[in-house]
């Protein structure tokens, strides 16, 4: 009787619970959260300083070649270096919720990818679009930059770069004269409206 309690004993010790394989699938690191629309409140502020500086650095450069290509149509370069930097201020626009400027980007980024695989000329329509497209650049960026709530209303310039992109011709570019587009005694940006006004 005395040897038979520990066969009782290893029987029930030695098979453990029996555990199958984890299965589990691992989990990634949780994605960073998108801002809220028009919401700077949760972006950390090293990205928005990084944010500000860009944003700068791509305006100084559609301020060097839009004009270069705007005089020498034929320049590819000046056209797709253009396209990039509102490329980049499209994704990081809308990455720390300045929405003002990141749609705003698009809209014309979005046309010049037309412009550039030759399915929309670059027309006086199209060039005025560009044109009055810097002259308000830089009150977007600006504003992006101060974290401004509310921006510059650039909803009827959108329109008019995606109707074009689209290949239509609102009637509303032919008179469209933006005040920053016209005016002589504007900031600098806006000679390169008066450039296009130079016939050859």
């Amino acid at each position: 009787a005395d040897s038979a309690a520990p066969a009782v004993s290893e029987t029930a010790t030695s098979e453990p619970a029996v555990q199958g394989p984890d299965t589990s699938v691992p989990t990634s690191e949780p994605a960073p959260e998108a801002p809220a629309a028009d919401d700077f409140g949760g972006v950390d502020p090293e990205i928005l300083e990084v944010f500000a500086e860009e944003a700068e650095e791509e305006l100084e450069v559609i301020q060097t070649q839009y004009p270069v290509w705007r005089d020498d149509r034929a320049n590819k370069e000046a056209l797709t270096t253009m396209r990039r930097s509102y490329h980049t201020l499209k994704g990081s626009g809308r990455l720390v919720g300045a929405n003002n400027i990141g749609e705003f980007a698009w809209s014309i980024e979005n046309l010049l990818n037309r412009v550039i695989d030759g399915t929309v000329a670059d027309d006086p329509a199209v060039i005025q679009v560009l044109d009055d497209a810097l002259a308000v650049l830089p009150a977007l960026v600006a504003e992006a930059k101060a974290m401004a709530p509310v921006g510059t209303d650039v909803s009827e310039l959108s329109a008019r770069a995606s109707a074009l992109a689209a290949g239509e011709a609102p009637a509303a570019v032919a008179q469209s004269e933006q005040p920053a587009a016209r005016s002589d005694d504007a900031a600098p940006l806006t000679q390169v409206s008066g450039v296009g006004k130079k016939t050859a």
